[in-house]
């Protein structure tokens, strides 16, 4: 089976292995006899455990790399443990964690054809409820990183000012990448936050149901054989979902396949 990650799993990844490289390698050079007594008893005993410190890193680095295997063969515990290896050296592994998030959301949906970047025009384009979500969470997480560097919480400051990048990347990944567009021989739909846009012509969907919580299974005929996709209305702007549910039926029934809102 081909490896399928995410390059912000691979760049994650390095990244936690060099950040442990320095860690190390600076841990190994201290110089303890430039400190005050009392540092230099504090220092001493975070070197006395240098050894074990050495060793769970080692053990955390081994679980990623465990993790991104894992999770390039479709495994369904490769998100858990790379969940529990990223959490382990936070804030450090954010990345990595993002990249994992990508990879698994890349996997999940591989039958179905990627949407490409500029595939024609759209009769319809609808907006996406994440985007300013996203927008929300990277002004809050920049004003809780000030606020924990004036109080002193380096490493809160770092997780927050860390998400609040993640937020702006995926605020114009959102705004930038519809959950739904309408063309005229197929559509595009954008599965969830971390997925990236699938494209279905109309002619390959057998069925089409909208569920009671707004969420629409798609039958789909891919070259694996038939593949359910689900699909959540909610990732549409509130002010645009009825207009979207309208559009996407009236296109689906063209082609005859009416969508089931039974």
């Amino acid at each position: 089976m081909r490896m399928n990650l995410h390059p912000a799993a691979w760049i994650g990844f390095l990244l936690n292995c060099l950040v442990v490289y320095l860690f190390l390698t600076a841990l190994a050079g201290i110089d303890i006899s430039a400190f005050t007594e009392e540092e230099r008893y504090l220092i001493g005993m975070v070197m006395d455990k240098g050894e074990a410190i050495r060793s769970i890193l080692y053990v955390i680095l081994a679980m990623q790399a465990v993790a991104m295997g894992l999770l390039a063969t479709r495994s369904p515990l490769g998100l858990p443990v790379a969940g529990l290896g990223a959490l382990l050296m936070l804030p450090g592994s954010l990345v990595y964690l993002i990249g994992c998030l990508l990879t698994h959301y890349r996997n999940k949906f591989l039958e179905f054809t990627p949407a490409p970047k500029a595939y024609g025009e759209t009769l319809f384009r609808f907006s996406s409820a994440f985007a300013p979500i996203m927008r929300i969470a990277a002004s809050a997480s920049i004003a809780l990183s000030f606020l924990a560097v004036y109080t002193g919480w380096l490493n809160a400051a770092a997780l927050c000012f860390g998400v609040s990048l993640a937020a702006l990347f995926f605020a114009f990944r959102s705004r930038t990448t519809p959950p739904l567009a309408i063309f005229e021989d197929c559509f595009t739909v954008t599965p969830g936050l971390f997925a990236s846009s699938v494209l279905i012509p109309y002619e390959k969907v057998s069925l089409a149901t909208l569920r009671p919580d707004e969420c629409i299974l798609f039958l789909v005929e891919t070259e694996q054989g038939l593949r359910s996709l689900p699909w959540s209305l909610r990732s549409v702007i509130h002010s645009e979902r009825r207009e979207a549910l309208e559009r996407l039926g009236s296109a689906l029934s063209e082609h005859g396949v009416p969508l089931d809102q039974s």
